[in-house]
């Protein structure tokens, strides 16, 4: 009997805690290619779309090489793939096929 007790105790203090985290547990950003970019202030499509996360409005920076590069505004969000158009001032030239869109959760 006391076996059991203390099965179910462990239990429900295992189910109590599987929630918690060590404190570190801050979603990873998702990473998307820029697979067309008309250049200037065109669209610009992206390999993320609603499937990711991905919505109407919403703003993705744009990197290449690990440093951002300019930043789109999302709108249209398919479920794979996204279209947006360059905003702001672009930090290293215009945006180009092979950079990265970068989706903070």
């Amino acid at each position: 009997m006391r076996h059991t007790i203390t099965l179910l105790m462990a239990a429900i203090v295992l189910t109590a805690c599987s929630g918690l985290s060590g404190g570190n547990d801050k979603p990873k950003p998702k990473y998307g290619r820029v697979l067309a970019a008309a250049g200037g202030s065109g669209a610009v499509v992206v390999s993320l779309g609603t499937k990711d996360g991905v919505r109407s409005g919403q703003a993705l920076p744009i990197t290449r090489d690990g440093k951002v590069v300019g930043e789109i505004i999302i709108h249209e969000a398919r479920e794979s793939q996204s279209v947006g158009t360059p905003y702001g001032q672009s930090t290293s030239g215009t945006i180009r096929v092979g950079d990265m869109a970068v989706l903070r959760q």
